[in-house]
């Protein structure tokens, strides 16, 4: 395998016929770029991964060529696909789910005994992934948490997820 013509990120963009700033940003989100310093560079096959992840699908139609160059068939881009699986794209479960959704609606941090189906376990696992945040003890001993931007993060791509099943007109179970 050989190294193709590495590119600046003003080169990249100019190639390309974006800003600098959009180029690295696509590049950033879609994993396609190199980094040394400060300085973002730019193989050939980037910069056809950055090509093809912004291509624009056929208007009005999903269709596309099958890979034995057979006939057209109905085909969801991956994307769309992960969106629309069984579970949402998410690190954790439903029922932590459920527990950080208490979470966002409270004003004061809480502990395990204060929220419905939460254990020891359960915060320190929401601790480990940085979706809640301590904040200090109560009287007791127990840790009192609350939920931190990542945990909202989490709750947003669940209902997102929701509002694709639902558009698709798939049946969503109780997330």
């Amino acid at each position: 395998m050989t190294l193709d013509r590495i590119y600046k990120a003003n080169e990249a963009a100019e190639r390309m016929r974006v800003t600098k700033r959009a180029l690295i940003k696509l590049a950033r989100k879609h994993g396609a770029c190199s980094r040394a310093g400060r300085e973002y560079l730019f193989s050939e096959s980037d910069l056809l991964a950055i090509w093809q992840a912004i291509r624009e699908p056929a208007a009005g139609s999903t269709f596309r060529l099958n890979d034995s160059t057979g006939p057209l068939h109905r085909h969801a881009p991956e994307d769309e696909l992960k969106w629309l699986g069984a579970r949402p794209p998410t690190s954790v479960d439903r029922r932590v789910i459920g527990v950080l959704r208490y979470l966002d609606r409270q004003t004061e941090p809480l502990t395990y005994n204060e929220i419905q189906r939460a254990g020891e376990n359960t915060i320190l696992q929401l601790l480990q992934k940085n979706l809640v945040k301590h904040c200090g003890l109560d009287c007791s001993g127990s840790v009192r948490v609350r939920i931190t931007p990542e945990g909202r993060e989490q709750l947003k791509i669940v209902e997102r997820w929701l509002q694709k099943r639902t558009a698709r007109g798939l049946h969503a179970k109780k997330w």
